[in-house]
């Protein structure tokens, strides 16, 4: 019944961010939209900021980080192309509260990061490359949504490691 009633308040706050932005939803809204009271919201959170960080760090959740860098980077897109409405409001956003902490830089980025230095033994070059990947890789990703996910993930994933993973 709890992982329910989160599942249920989470899938509102989605739904709601939608329509308008993150700053303008209150637990009020919340709570109708979810169907339920303020009494039963605040049982499991504190607020609607709360709410935000469950649903980042439950987003990728199912993603097994054990596969390869290219099995992990097709769940992540899969992950992101299935909730297309909350991963544009973390990657448009420039409030704190989306992007402190978002997933995706933080478990793909280690990937990247573990693959650049496996190919470079030069601390300034793997500095660079990983800077490189943060920037860039968030601009394709965004551009992708932007374009409405037209290309499949396999092949986004395939061009991201060809671009950021230098040559061994």
């Amino acid at each position: 019944m709890r992982e329910n009633m989160r599942s249920k308040i989470k899938q509102s706050l989605s739904d709601l961010v939608a329509s308008k932005p993150f700053e303008s939803i209150t637990v009020s809204m919340l709570c109708k939209n979810a169907g339920i009271t303020r009494a039963s919201f605040y049982k499991y959170y504190r607020n609607t900021v709360e709410v935000l960080n469950d649903l980042k760090y439950s987003f990728f959740e199912k993603i097994c980080y054990d596969n390869s860098l290219r099995e992990v980077q097709i769940d992540v897109l899969d992950a992101v192309k299935n909730n297309l409405t909350l991963v544009t409001a973390f990657l448009t956003s420039s409030n704190p509260v989306w992007t402190d902490g978002i997933p995706v830089d933080k478990s793909i980025g280690r990937f990247y990061e573990a693959e650049i230095r496996a190919v470079s033994n030069d601390e300034k070059e793997c500095s660079f490359l990983i800077r490189n990947f943060r920037v860039g890789s968030r601009a394709i990703l965004l551009e992708w949504i932007t374009n409405g996910c037209v290309e499949d993930v396999e092949t986004v994933a395939d061009y991201l490691i060809s671009t950021f993973i230098p040559s061994r």
